[in-house]
């Protein structure tokens, strides 16, 4: 697995450097992932289903790097819904004429967010390689080859004094090999 990655890695950074996106140029966009995940265990069969729905924004600060936020609604088993807000970094390269390579860095923060008799705090960062085709010269079909993530989150009760109520911290880890395509419209370009 870690070779996958360094391949991917050093592949998205050694392709050829060549002007894609004006400066300024902005996009506009989404993406949408659907996720059915079935464990099976001597005592019972657990299985869940989620969406998430991706739109994004962005504007380039150079040629080839963009800034922007991309909004996560995602529907979990039909009953918990949950926003987050996360700004990305989006690093494009240029392999033909139609096929961009691109690296994306997402960074997200949940700051005590109420659940139920807790406050949460959530960090999360996520590095997703990808591929990019544009079928004309402002939309493109984007989908990330993998999905590399990693979650801090801290769950402190409200009150202290109620009982089996404590402080929990997590810390997660999560590789995904294929998530989500999604549809981008490009705004100036370049030629």
């Amino acid at each position: 697995m870690k070779k996958l990655a360094t391949i991917i890695i050093v592949f998205v950074y050694a392709l050829p450097t060549n002007a894609q996106i004006n400066k300024g140029g902005k996009i506009i966009g989404g993406s949408m992932d659907f996720t059915m995940i079935a464990n099976k265990t001597d005592s019972a069969k657990v299985s869940s289903e989620s969406a998430i729905i991706s739109p994004i924004f962005g504007v380039y600060v150079s040629p080839k790097t963009a800034l922007g936020l991309n909004i996560d609604y995602k529907v979990t088993d039909q009953t918990r819904r949950t926003i987050h807000v996360n700004t990305f970094i989006k690093h494009n390269k240029q392999i033909s004429e139609k096929f961009y390579a691109f690296s994306r860095f997402d960074f997200d923060v949940i700051p005590n967010r109420k659940e139920g008799n807790s406050k949460l705090f959530s960090l999360g960062f996520n590095f997703s390689p990808g591929i990019e085709y544009f079928f004309n010269k402002n939309w493109a079909l984007t989908s990330s080859i993998a999905s590399f993530s990693v979650r801090y989150n801290k769950n402190t009760p409200d009150n202290n004094n109620v009982s089996g109520s404590e402080k929990t911290t997590v810390l997660n880890a999560k590789y995904n090999f294929f998530s989500g395509i999604g549809l981008i419209y490009y705004w100036q370009k370049a030629k």
